[in-house]
Order: C-alpha cells, then structure tokens, then sequence
C-alpha cells in the first residue's frame, strides 16, 4: 500500500489563498463582531448559541472545502463553484439600485469580491490546476 501524499500544485494552492482571501473579506469583521457582542453581553444569553453556532458552521464549512480542495476532490471544485454563484447572486438585484444612488463603495466590494473568486475559480477549473483534481479521482493501474 503506497502512502497517501497531499502536494496540490501552484495553481490550486493560489487557489485557495484567493478563497481564503475572499472568506476573511466577508467574514472576518462579522465574526469579530459577534465575539465581542457576546463577550460583552450585548447579545442576550438565550440568544447567544445561534450566533455562536451559526459562526462555526461557516468557518467549519470553509476549511472543510479548503481542505477537500487541497486533497483534490473534485466535488469540492463544484461546490466551491455553486457557493461562489449563490453567495453572489442576491447582490445582483442591488446593482441598479446602487448605480441609481450612486453608491460606488457597493460595486467596489462587489468587483473585488467578483475578481478573487473568478480568479480562484478560474485557477480550479481552466487552468493547468484542474489536472489536479482529474488525476485525483482516477485510480491507479497497479
């Protein structure tokens, strides 16, 4: 039985840094945020265990896929692919009223936002990375 080694190539774990980069944009400030509401007891203590548990399952939820990509699943790619669009898609709706009240800081997080998950998701499927994931979930000839 040979042994199971883990060394994605360059353009998965670019990737990955530009996923990471995108899930600590969105998620970080947020989850400091309700750290430091219950830390301080501005959120009430019935209350507290949905924000605590609902912050776990996210962060839980991304280093799973973070880690199910660096193996090399390739259903991770399309979840990873599935997230992206339903993360984006309710923001879509807001683009005309923002351009209508010219809020300009809107479409700069959106297009940063846009860019680093194209660009991640680019690297996992077109690029020479996605031979990662196929040479992954094909077996061997012994």
């Amino acid at each position: 039985m040979t042994a199971w080694k883990l060394d994605p190539p360059g353009q998965v774990v670019a990737a990955l840094v530009l996923l990471a980069a995108v899930f600590l944009w969105n998620n970080l400030a947020y989850t400091l945020g309700v750290a430091t509401r219950l830390l301080s007891g501005r959120i009430a203590e019935p209350n507290a265990a949905p924000y605590a548990i609902l912050e776990f399952v996210i962060w839980a939820f991304a280093i799973g896929l973070a880690g199910a990509i660096a193996c090399g699943f390739n259903w991770a790619r399309w979840l990873t692919l599935a997230s992206v669009v339903f993360a984006n898609l309710p923001y879509l709706y807001l683009i005309p009223e923002a351009i209508a009240a010219k809020q300009q800081s809107y479409l700069i997080v959106l297009l940063i936002n846009v860019t680093l998950e194209s660009g991640a998701l680019y690297l996992l499927f077109l690029s020479p990375g996605r031979l990662w994931f196929e040479r992954r979930g094909r077996p061997t000839a012994a």
